[in-house]
């Protein structure tokens, strides 16, 4: 059972179309969850991994989901993409980049992705 079919039998419910509605929006959101999921495991590489050894011996404070998100800002997602690929509001995604910013040790003007992308191109 997937959760494309999970969302075909919702569709087909008697039950109100308001609350239909709510669990259909619940359900597509799972799935492109799901994609954005799969997309990020087929595109990490060597280089990502030796970008986020890089990124925890410099900065060890970062904790699992940081350096998640930090891998995904190195690959060009964008805000709403990372929050729902780790299941939180785009609001919630603004405050974990605000405390990024601050365990990195950035100044106001430097971006989180401009300091990543320094980190990435230098070497070991």
């Amino acid at each position: 059972v997937t959760l494309h079919n999970i969302c075909d039998q919702i569709k087909n419910l008697d039950i109100d179309a308001q609350a239909k509605q709510a669990i259909l929006d619940q359900c597509h959101q799972m799935i492109e969850t799901e994609l954005t999921e799969k997309r990020l495991k087929m595109e990490l590489t060597v280089g990502d991994s030796e970008f986020l050894s890089k990124l925890q011996k410099k900065h060890p404070n970062l904790n699992q989901r940081e350096l998640r998100v930090s891998l995904m800002v190195k690959l060009n997602y964008d805000t709403r993409e990372i929050a729902r690929s780790i299941g939180i509001s785009t609001r919630g995604m603004e405050s974990i980049r605000y405390r990024m910013h601050r365990k990195l040790g950035l100044d106001k003007h430097k971006s989180i992705k401009t300091y990543l992308a320094e980190l990435a191109s230098e070497t070991i």
